[in-house]
């Protein structure tokens, strides 16, 4: 009870304290809620390029999939906090990149009997996209927690946007546009945390 509201109290006062901290959890979590957009859009997206519901579970497998992979060694061999804020910084740019080339090539194509090399390019660009959306998510928590806040607290903010802005994005982008407005989501999590980011 009381305990709790403490800590709770103090975390508030650390992000008033340091603003970039506050940036910081907002640029994960709109990037963690792409993370979260993609896969639920993808069928709304890709149906306007005449691929099925079942070419789109396998292109949410490689986005989900490269996410996972990305993770998992990012988790083994980034350990140190010096280097978490360029590495946030380059998987946020990627990520960026990926997302406006897909929604520009998927606005550029249209169906045709080549639909094959239309879909390896879906691939690799999701691939990107799934790697850096969902793989930055445990590097970008630690580098939140550097700051003195409970760990728990930063990730229950993190994980708080993820899924308001995963849930609004998805509403938003499930439409033959979605890419553009994830892009767009992308675009806003990369500027705050290139702009505040701040190592603790």
């Amino acid at each position: 009870g009381h305990a709790g509201h403490r800590r709770l109290s103090a975390c508030l006062e650390v992000l008033c304290t340091y603003p970039s901290l506050g940036v910081q959890i907002v640029a994960c979590g709109i990037l963690g809620g792409v993370s979260f957009a993609v896969p639920g859009c993808n069928d709304a997206i890709l149906s306007h390029l005449g691929f099925s519901s079942r070419v789109t579970s396998w292109v949410n497998l490689a986005f989900m999939a490269s996410g996972v992979l990305s993770g998992l060694l990012l988790g083994y061999k980034c350990n140190s906090p010096s280097h978490y804020g360029i590495i946030l910084k380059v998987i946020f740019c990627l990520c960026m990149v990926a997302l406006t080339a897909l929604a520009a090539f998927v606005k550029l194509v249209r169906p045709t009997d080549d639909n094959l090399s239309h879909l390896l390019v879906i691939f690799v660009l999701t691939a990107i996209a799934g790697a850096t959306s969902l793989g930055f998510i445990g590097i970008g928590i630690e580098a939140a927690a550097l700051y003195p806040v409970g760990g728990t607290y930063v990730c229950f903010f993190i994980e708080l946007f993820v899924q308001l802005v995963g849930g609004v994005l998805t509403q938003l982008s499930s439409n033959k546009d979605g890419y553009a407005t994830i892009a767009v989501a992308a675009w806003l999590a990369g500027l705050l945390l290139l702009i505040g980011y701040r190592r603790a």
